[in-house]
C-alpha cells in the first residue's frame, strides 16, 4: 500500500507516466512563461464564456456561473489538465507547470464573475430597457428627460432588432448607437473591480498568512493543479468513488427529463412545507429540502462549528418567523411593524459588521508589521500601493456618477458599501465556502434607501443611483474570486509579478469580451423571444421600475428596517466576541449571518448532512479518518459539476433543453 499523507492522498511518485499533473520544482516554477499561460486561460475563458452564456440563455442546459465555485471554471480547469496531460504523453517535451494551470483558472474566475452574474449580464439588457419598455401607462417616456443619454442606448431602431431580431449588431448604425453607452460601463465596471481587487489585497495577508482561513472554494482547484500533492489527487480511488455517486445520481435526473418514465433523484430544492397550515407554523414557509452533492462536499471541508452554526441560525430565522407571527406580526407586505422579524436586513446588517471588523483587523496586522517581516507568499502588491489604487478606483467612480448629477457623498457612501459588502462575501467564502452569494431583498440600494430615503438624492441623479441595483445580483461574486487568487499566490508559487498581470488582463479582458458575448447573443436570438432564457432580461428593467417607482412615491427613512439593520449588526458583534472570549464557544458569527440571508434556504439541509457526517468521522474515526475521507468529498464536488458540464456540451450539441442541476 502507498503511504498516505495527512491530507487523504498517497503520496506524490515522480513517474510522469502516472500523474496528471507532475511536481516541479521552485527553480522550474519560476522559469513558466507567463504568456503562454496567459493565451491559454484566455482561449479557455472567453471561449468558455460564450459557451457559458448561449448554453444558459439560448440553449438552456447548464448554470454556468451561478454558483460561488463556479461550474464553468472547474469544468475549464477539469478540461485543461486532461488535455493537457494527454499533450504531454503524446508531446513529452511540452508540459504546463502547476503555476501555469491556476493562471489559467484564475482568468476563467474573473472572466466569468465579471461577464455573467451580476455584472454585465444584467448590464446589457439594462441599457436598452427603459425605451423598449416605456408606454403610455407607465410613463417611463417622461423620465427619459433624467437619464443622461450616455448611460442608455436611445436609438430605437437599433433597441427593437435587440428584443425582436431582424437586424444585426455589426452595422454602423447599431455600433454607433451602443459605442457611448458601452464606453461609460466599460469604464465604470473597470474601476469596480479593480477597487475591489485592491481590496482584497488589503486583507489578504491576515487571511491567508496570519489567520489561515480554510479557502474551500479553492481546495479543488489546488488539488486538481498538483499545487498540494501533485498527481496524488487523481489516483485517488476514493476521490473517484465520490466523483462517481453524483455522476450517476444526476445522470438519472438528466435521463428522466428528457425520457419521463425513467426514475429520477430528488438532488435539488423542492418546497416541503405545504403540509404546515397551521398558525402560527405555517410563518415557517417556504420551506425547501435538498440534497446538492457538491454543497454536501463543500460543507465537509468546514469546521464542525461553521457547519453547525449555518444550519442552527437559518432556523432560528424560522423561529423568528413564527414568534411574529404568534404575536400577530409580520407577513403583512406594508412598511412599519408588519415587516419584522426582517431577517434578510439583519443578515446584510451582520455581513456589514463582520466585514468591518475583519478590514480592521487586518489593517492593524498591516501596520504592525514591518514590510521585512510580512510572508513573501501574498505580497503582491504593497498595502500602500493598494491603498493607491482604491482611492483612485473611487475619485475615478465618483467622478462619473457626479457627472451623471449624483452628488459625491452619495456616490462615495455608496461604493464604500458595496466594496464593504464584497469583503464580506469574500471573508464568507474564505470560512464556509458558500455556495451562492446575494441577498437581494436587502442589498446595497435597499439600505441606502431605508437610511436616508430617497429625498437626499436630486431627481437628475436618481436615475444613476437606479441603476445600482444591477449590482445586488451576485455582483459580489467578483471578490469571492478575487479573494481566492491570494490563497493560489500562496500555495501554487505563483511569481508576484505573474499573478499581478493575470488579474489585469482576466480583468480587462472580460469585461470588453462579455459586452460583446451579450450582445451578439441578443442581436442573433432576440432578447424578448420566446427562445430566450428570460431572466436576464427582465432583471434588464429592474433599475427602471425601481426609478419610476421612486419618482411616483419618494421612498423615506424606515426606522423598523433600520431597526433589523442594526440588530443583525448587534448580534454578529455579540457572537464574535463571545467567540473570541468564551472557550469552547459553539457557534460561529458568520453562521448568524448567512442563516438570515436568502443563501440558506436551499443549502440548509446540505449543511445539516455534511456537519452530521463529519462531526460523526471525527467523534468515531479521529482526525486521521476525517483527512483520509476529504478526497471522498472532493469527488462530490467534481463529479457533480463535470457530469452536469458533460450534459450541458450535450444539450448544445443537439439543441436540446436539459435538466439543470442547480437551484431549483
Amino acid at each position: 500500500m502507498r503511504p498516505r499523507t495527512t491530507d487523504g492522498f498517497p503520496t506524490a511518485q515522480t513517474s510522469e507516466g502516472r500523474s496528471f499533473v507532475t511536481p516541479h520544482t521552485n527553480a522550474e516554477q519560476q522559469k513558466a512563461p507567463l504568456w503562454r499561460a496567459l493565451v491559454i486561460g484566455l482561449v479557455f475563458a472567453l471561449g468558455g464564456l460564450y459557451f457559458g452564456m448561449y448554453g444558459y440563455q439560448i440553449a438552456q442546459v447548464l448554470h454556468w456561473s451561478t454558483t460561488s465555485l463556479q461550474m464553468g471554471s472547474v469544468l475549464i480547469l477539469f478540461v485543461a489538465v486532461l488535455l493537457f496531460a494527454l499533450l504531454r504523453r503524446l508531446w513529452r517535451a511540452f508540459r504546463l507547470q502547476t503555476s501555469e494551470l491556476l493562471i489559467i483558472y484564475i482568468i476563467s474566475t474573473i472572466t466569468t464573475a465579471v461577464g455573467c452574474h451580476g455584472m454585465w449580464g444584467h448590464l446589457v439588457p439594462m441599457m436598452p430597457a427603459i425605451r423598449y419598455y416605456a408606454s403610455p401607462e407607465n410613463e417611463w417616456l417622461e423620465l427619459l428627460a433624467d437619464v443622461p443619454s450616455w448611460v442608455t442606448v436611445n436609438d430605437y431602431s437599433v433597441i427593437e432588432p435587440f428584443y425582436e431580431t431582424g437586424g444585426t449588431l455589426y452595422s454602423l448604425a447599431t455600433l454607433r448607437a451602443w459605442a457611448t453607452p458601452l464606453a461609460f460601463w466599460i469604464v465604470f465596471t473597470s474601476l469596480m473591480v479593480v477597487g475591489t481587487w485592491a481590496l482584497t489585497k488589503l486583507v489578504s495577508e491576515q487571511w491567508v498568512s496570519r489567520e489561515r482561513l480554510t479557502f474551500p472554494l479553492a481546495q479543488l482547484p489546488l488539488a486538481m493543479t498538483g499545487a498540494r500533492l501533485a498527481g496524488a489527487f487523481w489516483r485517488n480511488r476514493l476521490m473517484w468513488a465520490g466523483f462517481a455517486i453524483p455522476m450517476v445520481l444526476q445522470s438519472f435526473n438528466f435521463i428522466n427529463y428528457l425520457y419521463p418514465p425513467f426514475p429520477t433523484m430528488w438532488l435539488k430544492a423542492r418546497p416541503a412545507g405545504q403540509s404546515i397550515t397551521a398558525m402560527p407554523w405555517v410563518a415557517m414557509r417556504p420551506l425547501y429540502i435538498a440534497f446538492y452533492p457538491f454543497v454536501i462536499g463543500l460543507t465537509y471541508m468546514l469546521s464542525t462549528e461553521t457547519a453547525l452554526s449555518c444550519w442552527l441560525f437559518y432556523w432560528v430565522s424560522k423561529l423568528e418567523h413564527v414568534v411574529c407571527a404568534a404575536l400577530g406580526l409580520g407577513r403583512g407586505g406594508g412598511a412599519g411593524i408588519t415587516q419584522l422579524p426582517l431577517v434578510n436586513q439583519q443578515g446584510t446588517g451582520a455581513l456589514l459588521t463582520l466585514a468591518a471588523a475583519a478590514l480592521l483587523l487586518a489593517w492593524q496586522g498591516v501596520r504592525r508589521s514591518p514590510t521585512s517581516d510580512r510572508p513573501e507568499g501574498v505580497q503582491v502588491v504593497s498595502s500602500h500601493t493598494s491603498l493607491i489604487v482604491l482611492g483612485g478606483a473611487l475619485l475615478g467612480l465618483v467622478g462619473l456618477t457626479s457627472a451623471m448629477g449624483l452628488p459625491a457623498t452619495i456616490g462615495a457612501a455608496y461604493f464604500l458599501l458595496r466594496w464593504l459588502m464584497g469583503l464580506a462575501w469574500a471573508r464568507v467564502s474564505a470560512e464556509t465556502g458558500s455556495p451562492w452569494t446575494f441577498n437581494l431583498q436587502a442589498g446595497i440600494v435597499n439600505m441606502f434607501v431605508t437610511f436616508t430615503g430617497t429625498g437626499v438624492i436630486p431627481r437628475r441623479g436618481l436615475p444613476m443611483f437606479a441603476t445600482f441595483s444591477t449590482f445586488d445580483n451576485f455582483s459580489d461574486s467578483r471578490a469571492v474570486q478575487l479573494i481566492a487568487t491570494h490563497k493560489f499566490r500562496e500555495e501554487g508559487e505563483i511569481p508576484r509579478s505573474h499573478l499581478r498581470t493575470a488579474v489585469l488582463v482576466g480583468i480587462v479582458a472580460s469585461i470588453v469580451w462579455a459586452a460583446w458575448v451579450h450582445l451578439d447573443i441578443y442581436y442573433r436570438h432576440g432578447a424578448a423571444m420566446a427562445v430566450v432564457r428570460g431572466w436576464y432580461t427582465s432583471s434588464g428593467a429592474r433599475p427602471w421600475h425601481l426609478l419610476a417607482g421612486w419618482l411616483i412615491r419618494p421612498e423615506s427613512a424606515d426606522v423598523w428596517e433600520m431597526g433589523g439593520y442594526i440588530w443583525g449588526g448587534t448580534m454578529a458583534l455579540a457572537l464574535r466576541t463571545a467567540r473570541l472570549n468564551v472557550p469552547s464557544w459553539p457557534l460561529h458569527p458568520i453562521g448568524y449571518a448567512l442563516g438570515h440571508t436568502s443563501v440558506m434556504r436551499y443549502m440548509w439541509m446540505p449543511f445539516l448532512i455534511a456537519w452530521l457526517i463529519k462531526a460523526s468521522v471525527l467523534r468515531y474515526g479521529g482526525f486521521k479518518l476525517h483527512q483520509r475521507l476529504t478526497p471522498l468529498f472532493m469527488g462530490l464536488i467534481l463529479g457533480d459539476v463535470v457530469v452536469a458540464g458533460v450534459w450541458g456540451v450535450y444539450g448544445v450539441a443537439t439543441s436540446t433543453r436539459m435538466y439543470m442541476h442547480f437551484p431549483h
